[in-house]
């Protein structure tokens, strides 16, 4: 089954625990509702001074900032052809990676 990402959640939706395993630099975040994933959140060494309101507070930070990008039409997917498709389909990759339709 495949777990759907977890959305900005709030404290009482969510159980925090530090993973000592780890260097003690990460947080395990694991939803309440099993339909969404647990999330290792690498934090550093700074983890032992925060609190779990705060640690949620960068995750939820992070969810903004990925859904903010999934909806910035710039950063939509290019498919690029497979090296030596380019010339039989209109396709011209230049030296930097970037590819252009040509017609």
């Amino acid at each position: 089954m495949r777990f759907r990402r977890q959305p900005q959640s709030t404290i009482d939706q969510v159980r925090i625990s530090r993973d000592g395993s780890r260097d003690g630099e990460y947080a395990l975040i694991e939803h309440a509702d099993p339909a969404y994933g647990s999330v290792n959140l690498k934090l550093g060494p700074e983890i032992a001074n925060l609190t779990d309101r705060e640690i949620l507070d960068v995750f939820n930070d992070i969810i903004v900032a990925q859904e903010a990008s999934i909806a910035d039409p710039a950063n939509r997917p290019i498919e690029i052809p497979k090296k030596g498709d380019h010339r039989s389909n209109g396709w011209k990759i230049y030296s930097n990676g970037q590819c252009a339709v040509m017609y």
